[in-house]
């Protein structure tokens, strides 16, 4: 017997989330925001330019559990490692939160 599984997922306001690739770029407004590499096996790196801070990234999974949160104070590159959450391979989703913008880029892990 043959079962087929639907699994549906409705995510509501990522209407800024662009395509995984070798570099993930959001660029909106003069806000530019890199993520690399993209896809990632345990860390990435984020470099934002032209945006305020502070701002907090959140790291969620498709069902929206955040799998990691961190405040940034500077605009230098973030370095993110995720080694130690156990995180299986797949879509997530990073959120670039500052006071006056949010921009949602999709990662993956593989």
């Amino acid at each position: 017997m043959v079962r087929l599984v639907f699994i549906a997922v409705f995510l509501v306001g990522l209407a800024n989330v662009i395509p995984a690739g070798a570099t993930a770029v959001f660029g909106q407004e003069g806000v530019k925001i890199t993520v690399f590499p993209n896809p990632f096996r345990s860390a990435f790196s984020i470099q934002a330019e032209r945006h305020e801070f502070p701002a907090k990234i959140v790291v969620t999974d498709v069902m929206g559990k955040v799998v990691y949160q961190k405040s940034v104070f500077t605009p230098q590159r973030v370095d993110i490692d995720l080694s130690q959450k156990r995180l299986t391979s797949g879509v997530y989703f990073l959120n670039w939160k500052s006071k006056d913008n949010s921009k949602t880029v999709r990662i993956v892990k593989s």
